[in-house]
């Protein structure tokens, strides 16, 4: 009796303390999470599924799924699993095991003659050790079989670099063969069983034996997974899917992948977000398989078939994640605490593991997760031509930048960032390299009173400014550029009071006794814009009440930087920076004020060299970028 209540007693408060664990989280606070992320991350759209049993079971898109924002995204928008494709495949072969039809342990040759079949007259290459691959070898990445291209054996990719041109479709939109053809003939990476190599190569054979036994792979996914958990969109990826890469100077691009179809069992499953969330509570409850641990092992022996896993017990997770080239897919599960989050993103330069961490982080999980803005060069991206100079100051505030679009869509991302809270403090505007006029912007956390206008010829941006004057607006970023031929003016304004004057289109001189005239007056100068028209050249300029600035113009570059040594040592400070051309030399204008405020610069950076090397690093330091230029 005595044993009876002592176990009673252990059990509550195992619920007490799994209750305790399990936080609630609610619709608002994923919401709130996920527009942090796409602030932080620069993601256009995405989808997120959450489960916590008992408790939430909610599936929403966000955004967009089209750089020009005319496509929502919602829980019903299909997208690619890519990889996450891969346990299903591995829980077909698993389900056929459970009912008696193969051996995990047999040789692939045993139910799929194809993979050792001549080619023409003569035996397939390396023959001897592929016929030593087992199902299990397939399913834990351990045959040796290389993954696309990226397979040590077959230096001169005669065999593994074949096209997937080669593939041709089926009745059942998978062609077992032809998609195992691609592959067959390359040499083993190693002696199957002797290492691991992740394979989508591999999983292709896996899915073909699959469809040998049962006749269709795809019927067989449909009739035991599909209808089982009642996924009603889950289908072949074997149209085109657009989204969105980053591949020079942090520049977001639209990108089309082609049909996946002939990579179908390692990474052509697609559905929308409430069937993949379907999915992964099915590998909680064990809908899929009687024991569906199968798919990642035992806590003591945690090894691949299917999904990877780390932890044991309460703290046990399992996931699978995916990617292609404008794709990025996560699905993570901890089986004991009933807690499923999968996300889609159509965004190859994306993070969904930081999503998916601040999540389950609400949920009571303590999870380690960024909050700074994700402003870096991915390895996946390169730079251009263009150089990049930048100024910051010790504030600890952090700001996030938005490159390269157009002007639509630069004032569709301001609209969205204000939503968040942001206001931009620095635009610039050039001329991108297929001739269209494209938008930079520094963001940072502000609150109200503050307006962009763009796009107005000289008396019109006038007539604005008097608008935004009596309104109790002042300038504080001026901006030309020229656009169609013409040019153009725009502005940044907040709410403000005190003297405060716009001069523009003086010549040097002018510009020179005006900045003397309006400091004679108590005005400082705090933005400068100059360009050359019909081979002169033309300077612009913001004023407000203050003194003590420091104002110097027609420098190279090397002068220039001496010149910046010099007036730190005296203690002014850049507060802005402009390049101009004059008789067809780069020279630099810089405006100095004096202040205690520590500062750092770079200049004459590519984007990476920029972004890696420089504003990420000054950014955890606590570094605000507050000026920033692009030029050729």
């Amino acid at each position: 009796m005595k044993k009876l209540k002592l176990v009673g007693l252990i059990s509550i408060v195992m619920i007490f303390l799994i209750a305790k664990g399990n936080a609630q989280i609610s619709a608002s606070k994923i919401d709130k999470m996920v527009y942090e992320e796409m602030v932080r991350q620069e993601i256009p759209g995405l989808a997120v599924g959450v489960y916590q049993a008992g408790r939430i079971n909610y599936t929403k898109g966000y955004g967009h799924k089209d750089i020009n924002r005319t496509k929502p995204i919602t829980n019903t928008t299909p997208m690619r699993w890519a990889s996450i494709s891969k346990p299903i495949t591995a829980a077909s072969a698993l389900m056929l095991q459970e009912f008696g039809k193969i051996n995990i342990n047999d040789k692939v040759d045993k139910h799929y003659k194809h993979w050792l079949s001549k080619v023409g007259s003569r035996e397939v290459g390396d023959k001897s050790r592929k016929a030593t691959i087992t199902i299990r070898h397939l399913l834990q990445h351990r045959s040796g079989i290389n993954h696309y291209t990226r397979g040590v054996a077959d230096k001169a990719n005669q065999y593994s670099n074949k096209s997937r041109s080669t593939y041709k479709t089926d009745w059942d939109k998978f062609n077992a063969n032809s998609s195992v053809n691609i592959f067959r003939e390359a040499n083993l990476d190693f002696k199957p069983g002797d290492d691991y190599l992740y394979t989508t190569f591999g999983y292709n054979l896996l899915g073909a034996v699959v469809d040998k036994k049962q006749g269709s792979y795809t019927s067989f996914v449909d009739y035991n997974i599909k209808r089982k958990l009642g996924m009603t969109n889950l289908r072949v990826s074997n149209g085109s899917f657009k989204g969105f890469q980053k591949k020079t100077d942090g520049i977001i691009n639209e990108k089309t992948d082609s049909s996946k179809e002939w990579v179908l069992p390692g990474g052509g499953w697609q559905s929308d977000v409430r069937d993949l969330l379907k999915f992964a509570k099915g590998i909680m409850s064990d809908n899929i398989l009687r024991t569906t641990s199968q798919l990642w092992g035992s806590d003591k022996n945690q090894i691949y078939q299917g999904l990877e896993s780390t932890g044991s017990g309460y703290d046990l997770r399992v996931w699978h994640g995916g990617s292609h080239s404008n794709l990025r897919t996560l699905m993570y599960v901890m089986p004991n605490r009933n807690i499923a989050v999968v996300v889609m993103i159509p965004a190859e330069y994306a993070s969904t593991w930081n999503i998916v961490r601040r999540i389950v982080d609400k949920m009571g999980v303590n999870r380690n997760f960024s909050d700074s803005p994700k402003d870096t060069c991915t390895d996946n991206m390169g730079s251009s031509k263009k150089k990049f100079i930048g100024v910051w100051r010790k504030t600890n505030k952090k700001v996030i930048i938005r490159r390269g679009y157009t002007k639509s869509n630069f004032n569709k991302e301001w609209n969205f960032l204000k939503r968040q809270g942001y206001q931009v403090f620095d635009i610039e505007a050039y001329k991108h390299s297929n001739g269209n006029t494209v938008w930079d912007g520094v963001f940072k956390k502000a609150g109200s009173g503050y307006a962009m206008w763009r796009n107005y010829d000289y008396n019109g941006f006038k007539t604005k400014w008097d608008e935004m004057n009596s309104k109790g607006y002042r300038l504080y970023d001026l901006e030309t550029y020229v656009d169609g031929g013409k040019r153009k003016w725009a502005g940044l304004f907040k709410k403000g009071s005190g003297k405060y004057a716009m001069w523009r289109n003086l010549s040097t001189t002018n510009f020179k006794t005006k900045i003397t005239s309006m400091s004679s007056k108590g005005m400082k100068l705090i933005d400068v814009e100059v360009y050359s028209s019909r081979g002169q050249l033309k300077w612009s300029g913001v004023w407000v009440s203050g003194n003590g600035e420091f104002v110097k113009w027609g420098n190279t570059w090397g002068n220039f930087n001496k010149l910046i040594k010099t007036r730190e040592k005296q203690g002014y400070k850049l507060t802005d920076t402009e390049r101009y051309l004059e008789n067809g030399s780069s020279k630099w204008v810089g405006i100095w004020e004096k202040t205690t405020q520590l500062q750092k610069r770079s200049e004459g950076k590519n984007y990476c060299n920029f972004m890696s090397d420089r504003h990420s690093i000054y950014s955890e330091e606590g570094y605000e970028l507050i000026d920033l230029d692009v030029y050729n």
